[in-house]
């Protein structure tokens, strides 16, 4: 049995010390691959440098696959000098490893950066998805319908709400638009049965586990660094809201990150 993380930030600094050992473990206990997905520029070249570290190694057979994903957060949008999208371009461009443009979105949370900013920014970053044939990983807080608002107008865009948060009728809509739905610790915590029952309400094959490693531990992890191996909890309880095995929802899972990014399923 084997599951994937959709949705990871391998090139933290925080993961500096022992990369290579967290994801041995992620390994080891059943994590087949990893979307490693970029925020900044800065970012965008420490995942670069991570990505040409691993597949550098002799024998990758006890590490996940490691895949890309590129794009410029909400959070980011005042911060970069130069040509980002251009930048931005040739990351896209510049692997096989790529399956995403993310994470990217809206962010109308009190004190994020202008709005106005934020929807320029991501107007461009729908162009390149466009260009490239390539999914989105959605961020979205508080600004859920006005990324529906674009979806609708854009109906060939695809693509992944990360880490949910929204509404049972916003998730039915993102599902309607052809969007899956990304679950990561957030659902294990005791304070959070309005999410689990949004949760439980999405259809099985529109659904994708995701950590957010090094952020968003689950319950059984409060306060610690969260990581790829972690993905375990977040299955389980999935696996309860929908009366399934953990087997089943581990596979359903998997097989929408074939689907949505084009990811080879191994169950060794």
């Amino acid at each position: 049995m084997s599951v994937i993380d959709t949705h990871c930030h391998l090139e933290e600094e925080v993961f500096d010390a022992d990369r290579l050992d967290l994801l041995r473990r992620a390994r080891s206990t059943g994590v087949s691959a990893i979307i490693s997905v970029g925020v900044e520029p800065s970012g965008w070249l420490a995942q670069r440098r991570v990505w040409d570290v691993i597949n550098g190694l002799p024998d990758r057979s006890d590490l996940p696959s490691i895949y890309l994903a590129f794009g410029l957060h909400p959070w980011k949008v005042a911060e970069p000098t130069g040509d980002w999208l251009a930048e931005l371009r040739t990351q896209l461009s510049s692997a096989e490893a790529v399956v995403a443009l993310g994470e990217v979105g809206l962010d109308f949370a009190p004190g994020m950066p202008d709005e106005a900013l934020q929807r320029r920014v991501f107007e461009a970053q729908l162009g390149l998805a466009r260009e490239f044939s390539l999914p989105l990983i959605l961020h979205a807080r508080k600004s859920e319908d006005r990324l529906l608002w674009y979806l609708r107008r854009q109906p060939d865009l695809r693509g992944v709400v990360h880490g949910f948060t929204g509404s049972a009728q916003q998730a039915a809509a993102f599902v309607d638009q052809g969007f899956f739905i990304g679950v990561g610790g957030a659902i294990t915590h005791e304070r959070a049965s309005r999410l689990r029952s949004v949760i439980a309400a999405v259809p099985i094959d529109h659904l994708l586990l995701e950590t957010d490693a090094p952020f968003q531990p689950g319950a059984a992890h409060r306060g610690q660094r969260n990581e790829p191996a972690f993905i375990w909890d977040n299955l389980d309880c999935l696996a309860k809201l929908h009366h399934c095995s953990v087997a089943a929802m581990a596979a359903q899972t998997s097989e929408n990150a074939r689907r949505l990014f084009g990811i080879a399923i191994n169950d060794d």
